[in-house]
């Protein structure tokens, strides 16, 4: 299912930016940001972090157990996608947990909750530097806001076959309800899926780097792909 669950599960929410370096991030100004610094709006691109994360051509079913997929980074992926004129960044979550429900025919998802602790974030970018800067209070902000999470209020059906997911997705200390697509397979008291969508980060307050950073972040969701 194609699922946010980014993002977004919450918005997986999420946003991807980054700085040069860290005396470069502590020294520019709001209204000069790092042009390292990345969240994502055109042309989304696959995400593909060079953490060792499998591809879903080796997705392993989520178990399902009293109608009930308890989603973790074990069995499924977070990953996001930001951009700015000329480059981007790939990164996603390690730690996360989740409960996806069936519906009483046990053949689509009824409802999802997500809860993401901010401080797994985790990027391409090597030196961690920019995995310092996305945590500070120039986006995620997580000392003060160290959760994501997502609470479906509707799931009904969607094109092709899938589902559309309706909920409150809480980031960065705002809540907002956002809709995306999902893309689920249940067989054998099993599960997988994914989600791709985007969120526009300025709508949880993160708006550093305006115009230079893009607005829109790409949430990229696989169930039954380990996020580590």
């Amino acid at each position: 299912m194609r699922l946010l669950l980014c993002a977004l599960l919450v918005t997986p929410l999420v946003l991807a930016a980054g700085c040069k370096n860290d005396s470069d991030a502590a020294k520019t100004d709001k209204k000069n940001p790092s042009k390292e610094a990345v969240a994502s709006k055109h042309t989304p691109s696959a995400v593909e972090p060079d953490h060792g994360d499998k591809t879903a051509a080796d997705a392993s079913p989520v178990a399902i157990k009293d109608a009930k997929a308890t989603l973790s980074g074990e069995n499924t992926q977070i990953l996001f996608t930001g951009t700015k004129t000329g480059g981007k960044h790939d990164g996603g979550f390690k730690t996360f947990t989740g409960t996806l429900t069936l519906n009483d025919k046990g053949d689509a998802p009824k409802s999802l909750t997500l809860e993401i602790e901010v401080g797994s974030l985790f990027t391409d970018e090597p030196s961690g530097k920019l995995n310092n800067h996305l945590k500070s209070k120039d986006f995620f902000d997580a000392a003060k806001f160290p959760k994501v999470s997502f609470e479906s209020t509707k799931i009904g059906p969607g094109k092709d076959g899938g589902h559309e997911v309706t909920g409150k997705l809480t980031l960065h200390g705002e809540s907002k309800e956002i809709t995306f697509p999902i893309k689920a397979r249940v067989a054998k008291n099993t599960i997988t899926g994914e989600s791709s969508f985007q969120i526009n980060r300025t709508e949880f307050g993160m708006t550093y780097g305006k115009g230079i950073v893009n607005d829109m972040v790409t949430i990229n969701v696989k169930v039954g792909v380990a996020g580590k």
